[in-house]
């Protein structure tokens, strides 16, 4: 997940905060697997984007020093 991004900082205390125009949202009804395929190639994406031209030990990790992966099926 993303809060379990360095630096490991988890927030998750209620805001009630406007949407800024940037902001995006993902609603997944948990039928649809087309949204989930959709937000996981994004995902994937983002991730390979913010490891693009760093050696592999220094690649997002989650909480436990894992390199994160995203596996898009279909």
């Amino acid at each position: 997940m993303i809060q379990d991004i360095k630096p490991h900082i988890f927030h998750n205390e209620f805001k009630n905060l406007k949407p800024d125009a940037n902001d995006k949202a993902i609603v997944f009804d948990g039928k649809n697997k087309q949204v989930l395929r959709k937000y996981s190639l994004r995902l994937k994406n983002t991730l390979k984007q913010m490891n693009a031209g760093k050696d592999m030990e220094d690649w997002v990790k989650d909480e436990n020093d894992n390199v994160i992966t995203v596996e898009v099926a279909g």
